[in-house]
């Protein structure tokens, strides 16, 4: 029973010693305001259609037939590649300008909507002519 004793207390205090790296982290985090997570994020970049289908292989016999036949008639499969402009400022965007960006345009079509189902009303009615 003694022998439990002294294993369990050298565990216990083998674990406080680890535990007590962390306690600063812990603090720290509880005191921030805003935990953002994973702590290194990358910069999501958009990246053109034409650089991902370059690395894509037919792998069915079918996919190599229609890849075998767009590449013998050299039709552009998608639109041309970005003005160098437009690839820039994809490039200069972050993802929180993209967010806010994405949100007006969704506002911007709320609205537009509205109103169109507003006039659809007001056309019914005839008294307001």
């Amino acid at each position: 029973m003694n022998n439990l004793c002294v294993v369990r207390e050298a565990a216990y205090v083998r674990t406080s010693k680890d535990v007590g790296k962390w306690q600063e982290v812990v603090l720290q985090n509880r005191r921030a305001e805003q935990l953002v997570f994973p702590l290194k994020q990358e910069i999501a970049t958009v990246a053109p259609l034409e650089q991902v289908t370059s690395a894509w292989k037919a792998r069915t016999p079918l996919e190599q037939e229609i890849f075998g036949l767009l590449h013998k008639t050299q039709q552009p499969i998608t639109d041309p590649i970005l003005t160098p402009e437009e690839a820039a400022s994809l490039q200069a965007m972050s993802l929180e300008e993209a967010r806010q960006r994405r949100a007006e345009l969704q506002k911007a079509r709320a609205l537009q909507s509205y109103y169109e189902a507003k006039a659809r009303r007001e056309k019914r009615i005839k008294s307001k002519k």
